[in-house]
C-alpha cells in the first residue's frame, strides 16, 4: 500500500540523486575533456590533427610540442620509435599499425598527432 511517507521517500531520494548529479557536472570540467583541436598543424611530417586526450593542454601549446617533434633532428631520437625530450614533454612516434602518427606526455597530460583528413 502508498502512503504519504512512501511518497515523500522517494521524493526525497529523487532529489538527492538529481542534486549529486548535477554536483557532479558543475566539477567536470571541459579542460580535463578530450578534444580534438580546429586547425590542423603543417610539420615535416605533413599536415597533422592534433587531439588532446588528457589534462588542461590548450590547442596552441599541444601544435608547438608536436611541431617542435617532427622539427627536431632525428639523431635525437632513442629507440626505434623516435621517443625524445620535447621541453619538458616527452614524446614517441606511432608504430606501423597504429592510426597516431605521435603522442606526448607531461605528467598526466597526453596530445596525440594524426594525419589529417582533407
Amino acid at each position: 500500500m502508498i502512503t504519504f511517507t512512501t511518497i515523500r521517500n522517494r521524493a526525497a531520494r529523487a532529489v538527492l540523486g538529481a542534486t549529486v548529479a548535477l554536483s557532479l557536472l558543475a566539477f567536470a570540467s571541459p579542460a580535463h575533456a578530450q578534444r580534438l583541436c580546429a586547425t590542423p598543424v603543417p610539420t615535416r611530417a605533413g599536415l597533422l590533427s592534433i587531439e588532446v586526450t588528457h589534462g588542461p593542454v590548450s590547442c596552441r601549446d599541444a601544435s608547438g610540442v608536436l611541431r617542435r617533434y617532427f622539427d627536431a633532428p632525428r639523431s635525437a631520437c632513442g629507440g626505434s620509435h623516435c621517443y625524445m625530450p620535447v621541453g619538458r614533454w616527452w614524446c614517441i612516434a606511432g608504430g606501423i599499425d597504429d592510426p597516431q602518427v605521435a603522442s606526448c606526455r607531461r605528467g598526466r597530460r597526453t596530445i596525440r598527432a594524426y594525419l589529417a583528413d582533407l
